[in-house]
């Protein structure tokens, strides 16, 4: 049995507000066109303005003659209010003044002179109607795109910080132990700490535990604090909306959206000043963040993997890191020894470096011996 195609759901009927101060005009206006247009009447411009402050209509019809606010009054004031409401004005022969005001200044979509004829005002008001669905249509068009261009600035944003690293190199001692916890704590979702001194490696760790961690689909995305200037930090790690700043022309994911799924590393998180390490812990342990401007939290699920080249536990118990946001990170800590505590590693860390020297200087590749 062969299943029929769906059949979109045809759009609802037009809503169209009918404003006259007569009552047998209105009768009559709700009989013509009730059949074809979901019509609401009512019988002044304060009416009206109230009417499309509660509800929403696709056309704007209002008599020009009426009291105590003449129909072009009402359709200036239903510009600065209700701009997406297109508005279509009823006029007599000598409404010459008022009418050509409203249409210089752009409060008239349309006229129909009255006495009205049926099936041109029927027209008038299913071209507006349509103006304003292709109009609303365009603008959601473009929100997606929006949308979507950020979605990509992202992406671009991601690849554009994530480099080609060498593989985990494992010829020492010491290294053959850290590779051991890496491999240990991969199998968990702990946060890591990761220590050492500057340039042994703490990224390289730290991306070879997400590879073989159940996050490895996810995105590894890698920060290091003190590049950061300190009022930088919080829109950087948490994005901001559109308006939250001097600057901020549109809203912008943070680096833990854009890690969600994955892993964020953090690099000397020692560099995090107070406030920042506030909202760090609160984010640890809500799994929510607040982006700047925002009103409301964003739900986020990633693993956090921090570095730093000092004694973060003793930097704590001085008071000069939260001691809470330590514990949070330190669940599983791993000690990277340097270089000169593992010359094992020298010849496989050096001959990659000297065979793409020789490579960009068209040289023949050289060997790294044991006595170099």
């Amino acid at each position: 049995m062969t299943s029929r195609p769906s059949v979109p759901a045809p759009p609802a009927r037009p809503r169209v507000l009918y404003v006259d101060d007569e009552d047998d005009v209105r009768e009559v206006f709700q009989a013509v066109f009730e059949d074809e247009f979901d019509v609401v009447t009512v019988a002044s411009g304060p009416e009206a303005l109230g009417a499309l402050a509660r509800a929403s209509f696709d056309v704007l019809v209002s008599d020009m003659r009426m009291e105590p606010m003449k129909g072009s009054e009402l359709l200036a004031r239903a510009y600065a209010e209700f701009r997406d409401v297109p508005r279509l004005l009823l006029t007599g022969f000598s409404d010459h003044d008022d009418l050509a005001a409203a249409v210089n200044q752009g409060h008239v979509w349309a006229y129909v002179q009255k006495p009205w004829d049926v099936e041109q005002l029927r027209l008038t008001i299913t071209r507006a109607v349509e103006a304003r669905r292709l109009e609303l249509d365009n603008r959601r068009l473009v929100d997606e795109l929006r949308a979507a261009n950020r979605s990509l600035r992202d992406d671009v944003e991601v690849v554009q910080r994530t480099v080609v690293r060498p593989r985990l190199l494992v010829s020492s001692p010491a290294m053959a132990k850290v590779l051991e916890q890496v491999v240990a704590v991969a199998g968990t979702d702990a946060n890591v700490l990761l220590y050492g001194e500057t340039g042994v490696g703490k990224e390289l760790v730290a991306a070879a535990i997400h590879e073989r961690s159940q996050r490895r689909r996810g995105r590894f995305v890698a920060q290091n604090l003190a590049a950061l200037p300190p009022e930088l930090m919080t829109s950087e790690l948490f994005g901001h909306v559109k308006g939250a700043f001097t600057g901020a022309q549109s809203s912008r994911r943070g680096l833990f959206e854009l890690a969600d799924g994955g892993t964020l590393f953090l690099d000397e998180i020692g560099e995090a000043p107070p406030a920042l390490q506030a909202m760090l812990l609160r984010a640890l342990e809500s799994r929510e963040i607040w982006p700047v401007g925002s009103s409301e939290p964003r739900r986020v699920d990633l693993r956090i993997i921090a570095a730093t080249n000092r004694e973060l536990l003793a930097e704590a118990q001085a008071g000069r890191f939260r001691l809470d946001l330590y514990y949070r990170l330190a669940v599983a800590p791993i000690h990277i020894p340097p270089l000169r505590a593992r010359t094992e590693d020298v010849r496989g860390l050096g001959q990659p470096m000297l065979e793409a020297a020789a490579r960009r200087m068209s040289r023949p590749q050289p060997r790294v011996t044991d006595a170099a």
